[in-house]
């Protein structure tokens, strides 16, 4: 993968056509990460209280088995009808109720451990996995 790695800080917003590589160990409810335009890998170990946004492209987005999600990860850019790349989400840990995991525009593929929030695959084709919890909206093919 070619573009920029960049270590997480407490908001990012950077290289918006850059093919990026994110890490980060956390996100706090007031941060916000955005990969901007590019092919971005966005990946969090730990949980995500605040917005992960992989913007337009074929993005990959990860949130690790010791991570949850109270907060929002969306493939495309959270606005629903901007980026439309085929984005890949995977979240190991668990999504809270509060948590939403939205696919958005493109064909997406998302993986979900526990949901006791939201997963919608969003416009387009989607092929999406709830391991247990609340079942997904929104997608086509059950994985």
């Amino acid at each position: 993968m070619h573009g920029q790695r960049h270590d997480c800080p407490g908001h990012l917003r950077e290289r918006p056509d850059g093919n990026d590589v994110i890490l980060c160990a956390t996100v706090d409810a007031d941060a916000t990460v955005d990969g901007l335009g590019g092919d971005d890998t966005i990946a969090v170990a730990g949980s995500v209280n605040g917005t992960v946004s992989a913007g337009a492209g074929m993005d990959h987005l990860s949130v690790f088995a010791s991570g949850s999600v109270s907060g929002v990860v969306v493939g495309d850019g959270g606005d629903g009808d901007g980026g439309d790349g085929d984005d890949h989400i995977t979240v190991a840990g668990v999504v809270t109720s509060s948590g939403d995991i939205l696919g958005g525009a493109g064909n997406d593929f998302l993986l979900v451990g526990v949901n006791n929030g939201l997963v919608n695959g969003g416009d387009s084709s989607d092929y999406c996995r709830v391991a247990s919890g609340n079942g997904p909206v929104g997608f086509e093919y059950p994985l």
